[in-house]
């Protein structure tokens, strides 16, 4: 009998233990990768992905095994998305010659009745990934060398993940920066082609970023930020990645009581002016501690859909459908920022 997905999981773990720290082994978690295998029997798309998944974490041999744990999180992103639109009555298959020689298709089609929406799942990777996931070990293993020398010594505790900073964006990036940054990294590993074939949303798996948490104030335009030490108006970092515009201010939250909120200026256009093809982006926030967090921001009016085109979905069914698998929902005016269902997954 072959190993789960779990137990392949735990056995990258304890490779890990002591010597190095990986960011996607951090946000891969256990019980998801679980829930994935019960429910293979009923989701094709599912179970093709498990497979995968299976073959990609039984490459990993080491802990600077660093494409083969990312090319594991790629596919890990993508079975979260599936199986979180599965639990909403949502079943995706995969779209027919995606992976083929010079194919470039979105990763999975939902189809009612003859029409059809197109989903393109992207992971981003931390930061310069080829020189920080050594560096991040690295300081990994200094950090635990320090803490064993003080915990033998009886002058500290052994509490790893409070000594080590780790951040998927370059270490004192600025709201300005790190929404310049992620906006330049989707545009480049989005393929025009992939976005052709009919209505397509942009997932975008965050997991390795870990973005500044703003909950579902981030695909806000600005909000006003309260219970912080030094309350104030701060924008939304998901909504200027999708919609916001060149020179466009950015508010943060200030460092302390009458401090500036004034955070620079965006540089770049947001991912919907660039891909205006899109009818959405949805962005993918993972917690070790609950469920997946799924904010997305509508196009409405979008130029995916013309004249003579296959049959597609209405704006109106798009929303029905956005509104059941998202945690919160806003569209480009910014008219209609809500909460969707409770989600379980």
């Amino acid at each position: 009998m072959g190993s789960t997905l779990a137990e392949e999981f735990d056995r990258i773990q304890q490779m890990f233990v002591g010597f190095s720290v990986s960011i996607p082994a951090l946000v891969i978690e256990r019980t998801r990768l679980e829930r994935f295998e019960a429910s293979v029997a009923r989701n094709h798309a599912l179970d093709s992905l498990c497979r995968e998944l299976l073959a990609k974490l039984k490459s990993i041999r080491s802990p600077d095994s660093y494409v083969h744990l990312a090319q594991a999180y790629e596919v890990y992103a993508e079975a979260c998305f599936c199986l979180r639109l599965a639990t909403n009555e949502l079943t995706l298959v995969r779209t027919p010659g995606t992976g083929d020689y010079k194919e470039k298709r979105p990763d999975f089609l939902y189809s009612q009745g003859p029409a059809s929406l197109y989903f393109e799942v992207k992971a981003l990777e931390i930061a310069d990934p080829v020189i920080r996931n050594p560096k991040i070990g690295m300081e990994a293993l200094e950090v635990m060398a320090d803490l064993d020398a003080r915990v033998r010594s009886g002058t500290g505790q052994k509490f790893f993940s409070s000594e080590l900073a780790i951040s998927g964006h370059q270490m004192g990036s600025t709201a300005a920066q790190r929404i310049d940054e992620t906006i330049r990294r989707i545009c480049n590993v989005v393929k025009p082609e992939q976005l052709e074939l009919g209505p397509t949303v942009l997932v975008v798996d965050l997991g390795r970023l870990w973005p500044k948490s703003q909950g579902r104030n981030a695909i806000l335009p600005v909000f006003h930020e309260e219970g912080h030490s030094a309350e104030s108006c701060a924008s939304g970092e998901l909504w200027h990645i999708a919609c916001g515009q060149s020179g466009e201010r950015v508010f943060v939250s200030p460092e302390f009581e009458g401090g500036s909120n004034l955070g620079g200026h965006q540089k770049l256009e947001g991912v919907l002016h660039q891909l205006p093809g899109l009818v959405a982006m949805t962005f993918v926030l993972h917690s070790w501690s609950a469920n997946l967090q799924m904010l997305t921001i509508w196009n409405p009016g979008s130029i995916g859909f013309r004249a003579g085109d296959p049959p597609s979905l209405s704006e109106s069914e798009i929303e029905e459908i956005l509104w059941k698998y998202s945690d919160a929902l806003n569209n480009t005016s910014s008219e209609c920022p809500g909460a969707g269902p409770p989600q379980t997954f």
